[in-house]
């Protein structure tokens, strides 16, 4: 029995709506769960990726079945029409310009797989794979959003939900702000250990992570459901510049009044969250997001023959006096809240000394490039390589540099690197072709879904596929149990919910209006490269560009700019022709694949050591469960750290029932160790952790305190500022009485102490590890001396005081170095 087109169509709307659905869950999740770049590496944001990844495959078929079945004008009555699910339209048309892009993707993607493989034996393979599939995830998510956004019916609904998604982030900035930070304070100075332990930190008073949280409590700035202020404002930056470059279009003051308002509320609101965050990058970023507005205003109105002051005046005598006085109250009102930030006289040096730690983190990555111009040090491996090349008084170890081409070049190659700043300038290239044409799309060009007859029922259900997919998001983050990401705190957002669901409600009903007319393309592109440009601006100078509350923006702007220009490109022509089907059917057999591959790659290990690493927590660590997690994955560091930790733990039973360790847990032990470091050699905090396992097998014999003292100089070589393992070497040196050694490691360590600014870099900030039943391989000292040396309350069991120790020690060995102050 044959099947007709109307069931063909909606066999095919349902599988698309299924999409829809999923994008509006993950534009919420990528929001409210943005991740920082280590847990990027860590594989938190996985689930994201997969989401992505299973839209993409599932649209690939979409797109293949239909022309397999639905290749008729039947079916472009009863599925395409001004709904638009997709115009099928062919990036391998021919058209040259589209495969450059294309290829320079599939390159890029080989490029960082090699990067990433190459980590094997050099770094954290685990933190590479992840990060190199959140790679993956990201030419999948920019595939679904093309293909979703060539009808501006879509487009719309996905740009609303990213305001929502703003709105909502101001407003939980402003509950932070206003709320949390001042009973946070109060109950800090009433009862710190309590406020450091439902914050889930175990710090004692003086040490770095206690002064890090005092000074965070101290900061009013906000934080919205990122964890970095600069993350929050490059989120809001683009969408600010985004709303301006649309208010400034004449065809938005014909719309609704009601509307205007709403955006007119929204960008104020989100520019007042932005003057608070008091990030100078954003406000440069939005002031050259301006200027991109008026440069490609003018490239809109020049033709070939044009001068600049001719196509410039003609360009002000089409504006409306409405746009051009909205205009200076908006920069009335950015200038307003920029000056905002000047009241504090320390602005400037602020400034000066935020310019100047970035110049030592673009410093230090320049010379990794130089060092690793090929293939990088790897995905997820820049932090564990950025400590060996930071300079000494350097504040601190940071997970990326701070600038996302330099990033790229670090972590993939300086080949991968350059790929990027070609796709950046092909899509500007492409965007001020087009503003420079005479394309033009008048408003009655795209017929209406009535005069095509689509069945009005259909286009309510791919609309609200995407609205309750957004709802669907932030619900699904509480009752996931954490499936999608650690949820962010409920109470901000019980505030900010039912303004957001007002707005989005708004725009709801107002898509189903089936007269909605499209936007001018120029105003549109614009309005989202301007919006690009002043992203790429901020990014140029903050961190996190990888993470999903970042790149979510960037990809739907990019989107969004290539389906308006593709669709221009593409007026009048038949895009749906049988002769693209083979290219249609390589990309689904790809985006199987490619899902496939991910999920025996990175998914499956990952699920595997999550759950054994829950069994563990709840009912304790033994060596099959150890051995079980490095089945499921040879390649995380993790389970062979569990595995050290069993062989551990069974050799201080030894000792306390026998005072000695056997030969068979000391080889086991060795063996596990081993492992360990070949999966993760360039971390500092593994040869720092390897050092303290060997200290609690070792007690006083003298092979075990060397091979701690040989591990603790490693960690020191791979981050020389670190006054604490300084400390650490010159204790193990002195235990194996090589008195030569601590003086040097002592005068380093005091040094640097003189030297630094930071108190959370000082001595009176660090902590060393030194168990009580550790001491001296001879029994030259009674043990009351050195074990009264090292005690220290409020600390944890086997830990002291820094600058106990080094007192200690500069006690032992002389004054030959001043002593510590």
């Amino acid at each position: 029995m044959a099947i007709s087109p109307a069931h063909r169509g909606n066999s095919f709307l349902m599988l698309r709506t299924g999409v829809y659905f999923l994008v509006g869950v993950l534009l919420v999740v990528g929001q409210l769960v943005p991740g920082v770049t280590h847990q990027i590496a860590e594989g938190e944001m996985l689930p994201q990726t997969l989401l992505w990844l299973l839209a993409a495959a599932l649209i690939a078929s979409e797109n293949q079945l239909s022309r397999w079945l639905g290749n008729n004008p039947a079916r472009k009555e009863s599925f395409d029409a001004d709904l638009a699910l997709t115009s099928n339209a062919s990036f391998t048309d021919g058209q040259y310009t589209y495969w450059l892009p294309i290829v320079a993707a599939i390159f890029g993607l080989v490029m960082i797989a090699f990067s990433a493989w190459y980590v094997s034996g050099n770094g954290n393979l685990r933190y590479a794979i992840n990060t190199a599939w959140q790679w993956g995830g990201l030419i999948a998510s920019l595939y679904v959003l093309v293909q979703l956004m060539t009808a501006w019916r879509v487009a719309r609904m996905i740009f609303a939900i990213i305001f929502a998604m703003a709105l909502l982030s101001m407003l939980h900035g402003w509950y932070q702000v206003n709320v949390t930070l001042p009973i946070d304070r109060e109950s800090f100075k009433n009862n710190p250990e309590a406020v450091l332990r439902e914050h889930g930190i175990y710090a004692s008073p003086g040490t770095a992570e206690y002064l890090r949280f005092e000074s965070r409590l101290r900061d009013e700035t906000p934080l919205g459901p990122f964890a970095l202020t600069n993350s929050l404002a490059g989120f809001l930056v683009p969408w600010v510049v985004m709303a301006i470059g649309l208010g400034l279009r004449r065809d938005f003051w014909r719309s609704a009044p009601w509307r205007a308002g709403l955006g007119f509320f929204v960008l104020l609101t989100l520019l007042w969250c932005i003057a608070a965050t008091e990030s100078r990058a954003a406000w440069i970023a939005i002031m050259l997001g301006l200027f991109t507005i008026i440069l490609c205003k003018i490239v809109s109105d020049l033709t070939l023959r044009a001068r600049i002051s001719i196509a410039f005046r003609r360009a002000i005598a089409r504006e409306r006096s409405l746009p051009l006085a909205v205009m200076g109250l908006i920069g009335l009102a950015i200038a307003v809240l920029a000056l905002r930030n000047l009241d504090s006289k320390s602005f400037f040096s602020d400034a000066w000394k935020s310019l100047s730690f970035r110049a030592d983190y673009w410093e230090a990555t320049r010379n990794i490039i130089r060092d690793r111009p090929v293939l990088g040090v790897g995905p997820g491996n820049f932090q564990a390589h950025y400590s060996a090349y930071k300079t000494i008084l350097a504040p601190e170890v940071i997970s990326d540099p701070h600038n996302f081409i330099l990033e790229t070049a670090a972590t993939a190659g300086l080949p991968a690197g350059i790929l990027l700043l070609l796709a950046i300038g092909w899509l500007i290239w492409k965007t001020f072709g087009f503003l420079g044409s005479h394309t033009t799309e008048t408003e009655n060009s795209t017929p209406t879904a009535k005069a095509l007859n689509v069945d009005s029922r259909s286009l309510i259900k791919a609309t609200s596929a995407l609205y309750f997919g957004a709802i669907g998001g932030a619900f699904a983050l509480w009752l996931g149990h954490g499936a999608l990401g650690n949820p962010p705190d409920v109470f901000p957002f019980a505030v900010a919910f039912p303004i957001v669901m007002l707005v989005l409600a708004a725009d709801y009903f107002a898509s189903l209006n089936a007269t909605l007319r499209p936007m001018e393309p120029k105003g549109l592109v614009v309005a989202m490269f301007a919006a690009l440009i002043a992203i790429f601006v901020h990014l140029s100078a903050s961190s996190g560009w990888l993470t999903p509350g970042i790149m979510n923006s960037i990809l739907v702007l990019v989107a969004g700019i290539v389906t308006v220009i593709r669709r221009a490109e593409q007026r009048g022509e038949n895009t749906t022709s049988e002769s693209y089907s083979a290219w249609t059917l390589v990309i689904t057999i790809g985006a199987w694949s490619f899902l496939g591959l991910f999920y025996w790659m990175a998914w499956l290990p990952f699920q595997s050591c999550k759950q054994i690493e829950a069994l563990a927590f709840q009912d304790g660590l033994t060596e099959p469960r150890a051995l079980a997690m490095i089945h499921g994955d040879p390649f995380n560091p993790r389970g062979y750290a569990f595995l050290v930790e069993v062989y551990v733990a069974q050799g201080e039973h030894e000792i306390q029932r026998a005072g000695v360790v056997s030969e068979a847990t000391m080889a086991r032990f060795d063996a596990a160790l081993k492992q360990f470091l070949a999966v993760d050699a360039a971390e500092e905090g593994a040869w720092f952790q390897a050092a303290q396992w060997e200290m609690r097998l070792s007690t006083s014999r003298l092979p075990g305190l060397k091979h701690a003292l040989n591990f603790f100089q490693t960690a020191s070589v791979r981050d020389p500022g670190d006054v604490a393992v300084l400390i650490q070497v010159a204790l193990l040196a002195w235990l194996c009485e090589d008195t030569t050694t601590t003086h040097e490691f002592l005068t380093r360590a005091e040094a640097i102490d003189i030297a630094t600014p930071h108190a959370d870099k000082k001595i009176n900030a660090a902590t060393v590890y030194w168990p009580l039943n550790v001491g001296p391989s001879s029994a030259r000292m009674k043990p009351q001396v050195w074990q009264q040396a090292r005690q220290s309350e409020g600390l944890p069991s086997g830990w002291a005081r820094a600058r106990e120790v080094c007192n200690f020690l500069r006690s032992q060995i002389g004054n030959a170095a001043p002593a510590v102050r």
